[in-house]
């Protein structure tokens, strides 16, 4: 059974009039008598009832002239998604276990109610990990440290739930600032790991290598970093790398049909890694700067395109 599209108006005679006799007093104030036997009333009723035959036929235009009409006013149909529902992996080995990219899973299925599957969307390990505590911590003039209680998910150790599953800001929001409802993006959720420290806990002992230093180790020449987050997202393991690092991300502004075509627009895919790359090892004096234009020149790299940041 097809979806029904939603009328485009829904008001009817007695919204239309409600509506007009709101609007009255501010309009026309020496008007005082708004009653039903008031001339003026009469006018008001009478296109109400002939504004009510419009709207009743505009909500009765045809599938095809109501799409051509959304696209008039500037709405885009947003392409079909599958759904997507959270789901929680119960470790029972003592080792972790590799979860590849589209491992299929399944609701339980009851008498009745037929099983529905699911293909997992990335690669995951599951391990015996759990969160010990959450800190809240804020910066600026006044900076403050609070611990956010927490509790377990259905009974599972490895999912949280927040205010019994309602949520919560981790942040304090400035009301005036952004309003009382408002959201920023410029928050950003830590998790600690003891790999990811800088300084020596024990001055006598060499701090141990990190993930970073070991995939990086014996390796020589500039690392590029390419995300579809901003460039923050990946120039946070920059201390732990030791070479030339260059990060390119999704700053500032843009939209396109695809992925692909919007990757390019933020100059993030293979060939900007590409001319990233011979651009750092051109300040390293390694290779030549006719290089870096023949590469230019064979990918179509428009260098006069505005830079996304500022576009």
């Amino acid at each position: 059974m097809p979806i029904k599209p939603p009328n485009l108006d829904d008001r009817r005679y007695e919204d239309i009039v409600a509506q007009a006799r709101a609007l009255i007093p501010q309009y026309t104030p020496e008007w005082t008598n708004l009653g039903d036997a008031d001339p003026g009333m009469t006018l008001v009723q009478l296109f109400a009832w002939m504004t009510e035959m419009t709207i009743y036929r505009l909500n009765r235009v045809p599938d095809k002239t109501y799409i051509h009409f959304l696209n008039f006013i500037g709405e885009e149909r947003r392409p079909a998604r599958p759904a997507v529902a959270p789901v929680t992996f119960r470790l029972r080995a003592d080792f972790p276990v590799e979860v590849p990219a589209f491992t299929k899973v399944a609701t339980r299925q009851r008498e009745g109610v037929p099983s529905l599957d699911f293909m997992t969307s990335q690669g995951l390990t599951v391990h015996d990990s759990n969160v010990v505590r959450v800190m809240a911590v804020r910066g600026g003039p006044t900076p403050s440290v609070r611990e956010v209680p927490f509790s377990w998910l259905g009974g599972e150790p490895g999912a949280l739930a927040f205010a019994g599953g309602a949520g919560v800001s981790l942040f304090d929001i400035d009301p005036l600032a952004y309003g009382p409802d408002a959201y920023t993006p410029h928050q950003y959720l830590y998790l600690g790991h003891d790999d990811l420290r800088l300084m020596d806990i024990n001055p006598e002992e060499e701090r141990p290598a990190n993930w970073v230093e070991k995939c990086l180790d014996g390796r020589s020449g500039p690392v590029i970093a390419s995300t579809d987050y901003m460039r923050a997202y990946a120039d946070q393991i920059r201390p732990w790398v030791n070479a030339p690092y260059t990060v390119l991300g999704t700053d500032g502004f843009g939209r396109s049909d695809s992925r692909q075509k919007l990757r390019h627009f933020f100059e993030v895919d293979r060939y900007f890694v590409v001319l990233a790359a011979l651009n750092a090892l051109r300040k390293e004096g390694k290779v030549e700067v006719g290089l870096v234009k023949q590469a230019i020149e064979k990918y179509g790299i428009d260098t006069d395109k505005p830079y996304p940041v500022m576009h």
